[in-house]
């Protein structure tokens, strides 16, 4: 699967359940496990959704096995988030450290051949 390089678009509705998803969570824990080639646009989209107006929803890529998405939203108050959904149906997210999530996202494996 590859990430989609635009936002999606938002309804007052989708901005209110995604709203609600922020206040239930309170997780401290970044666990994205993307696979590399997705790593390229999911940081472009991260790039993207820090420089605009909130709210907004962009990819941030899907794991191995395609059943846990990754979403970046900002938020009404402008913070940025990741969202996790497993098979489609909300379970955790964490306001991003911006400083924490780029030396994340510009992570190369050492090893690679």
């Amino acid at each position: 699967m590859f990430v989609n390089k635009q936002s999606r678009v938002l309804k007052n509705d989708d901005i209110k359940f995604l709203e609600g998803c922020i206040s239930k969570s309170n997780s401290e824990t970044d666990n994205l496990c993307l696979s590399n080639y997705q790593i390229p646009d999911s940081k472009s989209n991260y790039q993207d959704i820090k420089s605009i107006q909130g709210p907004a929803l962009y990819e941030a890529g899907y794991d191995s096995g395609g059943m846990t998405a990754y979403y970046y939203y900002k938020s009404l108050d402008q913070e940025i988030y990741l969202l996790n959904f497993w098979i489609q149906k909300f379970t955790s997210c964490f306001k991003i450290n911006n400083a924490k999530w780029e030396n994340m996202l510009n992570y190369v494996c050492v090893n690679q051949k």
